[in-house]
């Protein structure tokens, strides 16, 4: 639940912050894949989650920081747009593959 939360809250931040009104594609489907992974996190997974014990948070804390990666890539300095977009979605697509895994193995 905290997940989806702090995940729409974010999605908020980028909605009010967007420079000239314009929504990307990358934006809208990243906010898809977020929410399903919330849904499948709080549905699924959130007994097996609470067996890991505090491992568990980067089941929270990934997806949220791929995603805030793929909403807001100017805030990094270090690499460029595109990259730090690449990146967010590799991190996204991996902690769903994680889940997923995990709710296979328990």
């Amino acid at each position: 639940m905290v997940l989806a939360l702090t995940a729409m809250g974010l999605i908020a931040f980028y909605l009010y912050f967007s420079e000239d009104g314009v929504i990307y594609a990358d934006a809208i489907l990243a906010a898809i894949v977020t929410m399903i992974y919330a849904g499948v996190h709080y549905y699924f997974a959130s007994d097996e989650i609470q067996v890991v014990g505090k491992a568990g948070f980067i089941f929270t804390l990934m997806p949220l920081a791929s995603l805030g990666v793929i909403l807001f890539p100017n805030l990094n300095d270090k690499y460029s747009e595109s990259t730090s977009i690449i990146l967010g979605w590799i991190g996204l697509i991996a902690s769903f593959v994680m889940l997923i895994l995990l709710i296979l193995m328990i």
